[in-house]
């Protein structure tokens, strides 16, 4: 994802409205994965800040299948796939046979994984508490806010409010 060169640009969408909030959502997501990516690599971890995701569940619970990450994820197989593949090529994971099934593969980490999750969890210990002065200072709770608004998009999609509202 690309940053606008200028900050000023941030606000050009402004007058689009309501709307776009998925444009608004998008340029902050831009922002927390570059800043992300930033503070990473100042800590010496090569890991894109969007694997952190992965790189943490793998220390949770041990291995994973693609599959199994994906539908954790939320996400696609293909978009799972390509992280993993991502991370085995900086050999921060690898594949191991699925003892259960010879067909399939589980994920792990690497010991430079493991020791790149360590630090992973540490920081993301601090980003929660800078997240949490950022919301104070703009008077939202943002994390609860999306998860709410997350819920009730799959509860009740943009179509079905519209329609709804045109019966009324």
């Amino acid at each position: 994802m690309n940053l606008p060169k200028d900050i000023s640009d941030l606000n050009a969408i402004d007058s689009l409205g309501t709307a776009f909030v998925g444009l608004q959502l998008f340029q902050l997501l831009s922002i927390i994965d570059h800043q992300g990516n930033v503070l990473l690599s100042s800590r010496g971890i090569d890991v894109p800040s969007r694997s952190g995701s992965t790189i943490l569940i793998l220390l949770k619970e041990g291995s994973v299948t693609v599959t199994g990450l994906a539908r954790f994820l939320g996400m696609s197989h293909q978009l799972a796939g390509h992280r993993i593949k991502d991370l085995k090529k900086s050999g921060f994971v690898k594949e191991k046979k699925d003892p259960k099934d010879l067909r399939r593969s589980r994920i792990v980490l690497s010991k430079k994984g493991e020791a790149a999750a360590r630090e992973i969890e540490k920081i993301s210990r601090e980003v929660e508490t800078v997240y949490a002065e950022i919301f104070k200072e703009i008077d939202v709770d943002l994390y609860d806010a999306l998860k709410k608004a997350k819920n009730a998009l799959a509860a009740r999609s943009l179509s079905r409010r519209m329609s709804e509202r045109e019966l009324k």
